[in-house]
């Protein structure tokens, strides 16, 4: 490979990655967690949303726009970050039936839970 076309491509690449940490950094506020404070968060998210489930038979949140509340079950986390001021915030994927609901949280440094949202109904971003 020449000089230029091995140049090109380095740029390109960086191009790439900045451009992606730029959309992921829009999608999720925050950096990354540590690996110790990503298991602490996702101990404690498991367990708040496990004692809500016990508790309601599955994960509710109220949705205004739908005028209507969801009972989820969870999938999966997408991520894990540490907020500048010192909160956490996480994502997850929850289902009901045929739906898919993304929805965003934020823990506080003592990993209670002081918000959650919905970010998305069926890959629609709210």
């Amino acid at each position: 490979m020449s000089k230029n076309k091995l140049r090109t491509f380095w740029f390109l690449a960086g191009l790439t990655v900045a451009f992606s940490q730029a959309l992921f950094a829009g999608e999720h506020p925050g950096v990354k967690a540590g690996v110790e404070e990503e298991a602490k968060v996702k101990q404690a998210a498991q367990a708040y949303i496990e004692a809500q489930v016990k508790e309601k038979g599955g994960f509710e949140i109220n949705d205004a726009k739908l005028n209507k509340k969801w009972k989820l079950k969870f999938d999966y986390f997408h991520a894990i970050n540490k907020l500048d001021n010192g909160d956490y915030f996480f994502c997850a994927d929850f289902t009901e039936g045929k739906d898919r609901l993304d929805l965003d949280f934020t823990f506080g440094p003592d990993l209670k839970v002081k918000n959650a949202v919905i970010h998305k109904v069926n890959g629609a971003a709210r």
